[in-house]
């Protein structure tokens, strides 16, 4: 959905939301990721029938590029939506023609999709949180659903709105900006835009003397943010960690998915973005990780480099965040290579698992796994742990393919 530039454009929030999701590739259909909790699904970057992580992590990182200004700055294009969907068509090496249809990932349908709700998504989400702060909800207290797309087969949204509880007020949909009405009629769970794929509404505010006049609210009435507790919900909606709801998320998302420290299943990809934060900002931390055993394909690969990966198991601890870091992070010396972020290493338990070469170290006793990931090399040096099957991150390079990107 195209965005208007006289609205506000909370850049910084939308990248940051973008930023802070782990690329989840899943078979799931939209329909069964609406069943996934929403304190997991909020934090994915997915596509419905998608389990390539490379097409995942491909396109998460070219709307990343489309929202950051950053790029611009650095003298890189605009990924507007045409430009992504050619990226992508290409990487995805796409046949010429297009079907047409919203099952094929390659089909310029299916690709404006998906730029069109991530991109609004992450904008109205920082919209959202912007429009949090006490004096913007006492000035603008509610908002009313409005169509701002056309659309050849328009949903009955105000059969919507009242089923879900809603009230019309001369006819229109408004409701305070507290209420849960917002996420009722979200598919997403979500109280911002978009609330259903493809549905061509969003949001405007009602200032406060129209919304005493409609009677949406009374005039000593005090609308509150709500971010701490819809962040709150989020948190008690992650499911328990019991054997049984364990096993059924690891038969859909196999190591993707693991037990957090406070009991609940998580992401793995989170889990290591928090182990990357905590050990870059304090060298005293000394967490580790367990990220799982080698696979069939990554043992067999491993063979032919001479390595016996059987019953191997990946830990990543904060000592070696901290040494790649240092050595590749935003002081990389070397100029076929870029900086590495805290993106790259939610990467590492993918690499491990199915990785597309495998080459002995350049040391006795590591060996070097690389995927090839959005025009770019992703290079991971593990090593083993002295008389055990356990073994670490010893570095993390991204080398830039030739025509790749930045």
């Amino acid at each position: 959905m195209p965005f208007s530039l006289t609205k506000p454009m909370p850049l910084d929030e939308a990248v940051q939301r973008i930023e802070s999701k782990t690329p989840i590739a899943a078979k799931l259909s939209s329909a069964e990721w609406q069943e996934v909790a929403v304190g997991l699904s909020d934090r994915a970057f997915f596509s419905a029938k998608v389990d390539d992580i490379r097409t995942v992590v491909t396109m998460q990182g070219n709307i990343q590029e489309a929202l950051d200004l950053s790029s611009r700055d650095a003298g890189r294009a605009f990924m507007s939506r045409d430009k992504f969907v050619a990226d992508m068509r290409e990487q995805l090496g796409a046949k010429e023609g297009d079907t047409g249809r919203i099952t094929d990932i390659t089909s310029q349908r299916r690709l404006n999709l998906i730029y069109d709700f991530q991109v609004e998504d992450a904008m109205e989400h920082g919209r959202w949180l912007i429009g949090q702060d006490p004096e913007s909800l006492a000035a603008a207290p509610c908002q009313e659903l409005v169509r701002v797309e056309s659309r050849e087969e328009e949903r009955n949204w105000k059969q919507i709105w009242q089923d879900a509880g809603g009230t019309l007020y001369d006819g229109r949909m408004i409701a305070r900006k507290d209420d849960p009405i917002w996420t009722k009629i979200s598919d997403f769970g979500r109280p911002w835009p978009p609330f259903k794929y493809g549905s061509g509404m969003g949001v405007e505010d009602i200032f406060y003397d129209e919304a005493i006049e409609l009677r949406v609210m009374k005039p000593d009435d005090v609308v509150q943010p709500t971010a701490k507790d819809f962040n709150a919900g989020l948190q008690a909606k992650i499911p328990d960690a019991s054997p049984a709801v364990l096993e059924g998320f690891k038969q859909i998302f196999g190591d993707q998915v693991d037990v957090g420290r406070d009991g609940k299943i998580t992401w793995q990809g989170d889990r290591i973005a928090k182990l990357y934060e905590r050990a870059i900002a304090d060298p005293a931390v000394k967490w580790s990780l367990d990220l799982g055993e080698a696979t069939g394909e990554t043992i067999a690969a491993a063979q032919q480099a001479g390595v016996d990966l059987t019953d191997a198991h990946l830990h990543l601890d904060a000592d070696s965040i901290r040494h790649a870091h240092n050595l590749h992070g935003p002081t990389e010396a070397r100029a076929d290579q870029r900086p590495i972020m805290a993106r790259d290493f939610k990467l590492v338990p993918h690499v491990w698992r199915s990785p597309d070469e495998v080459l002995p170290g350049k040391t006795p006793g590591t060996l070097e796994l690389r995927k090839h990931v959005a025009g770019q090399v992703v290079a991971v040096v593990y090593d083993r742990a002295a008389h055990s099957p356990r073994w670490g991150l010893r570095t993390l390079y991204v080398k830039k393919e030739e025509g790749g990107g930045t």
